[in-house]
């Protein structure tokens, strides 16, 4: 009975901690991912893997331009892009669109998405012909990159 009074503030001093920790562990899993200040470092290593990857480049380059990107063809092209896209971007806050037209034209966006907050990141890639192809046919590839607000 002599301890009684030591072995109460031991347990009080262990409740007042796991009080603290749960405060601080609730505070810290609430807090906002750390934003991507700087989306262009993201764009273009992932252009990058795309050119250097065989099956892409040649979807890529059987993209046909004189036609709309809703032609069959070429919305399964864009399909193939995308689900690779989709598996290195990763972050939830991010969203993108991928552009194909010829290396004359301009590959633009129909309209700003309105999630962007006005800052969206683009770069664009021109993916050139292999040896064995008959024709020399390059494409341009653009990546608009934007954090969702």
């Amino acid at each position: 009975m002599v301890n009684k009074k030591g072995l109460i503030r031991i347990i009080e001093a262990s409740i007042a901690i796991l009080i603290i920790f749960a405060a601080l562990f609730i505070v810290f899993l609430n807090r906002p991912a750390p934003e991507e200040r700087d989306l262009g470092r993201i764009i273009h290593p992932l252009l990058e893997q795309i050119s250097q990857d065989n099956i892409l480049r040649n979807s890529i380059l059987d993209y046909d331009t004189a036609k709309d990107e809703n032609y069959e063809h070429n919305s399964a092209i864009l399909a193939e892009l995308n689900s690779f896209l989709d598996t290195k971007i990763t972050n939830p806050s991010l969203n993108y669109i991928v552009k194909i037209c010829g290396i004359d034209g301009i590959c633009a966006l129909p309209s700003v998405p309105t999630s962007s907050g006005g800052e969206i990141f683009a770069e664009e890639r021109i993916i050139s012909t292999t040896i064995d192809r008959e024709s020399f046919t390059p494409k341009k590839i653009k990546l608009f990159l934007w954090q969702i607000r």
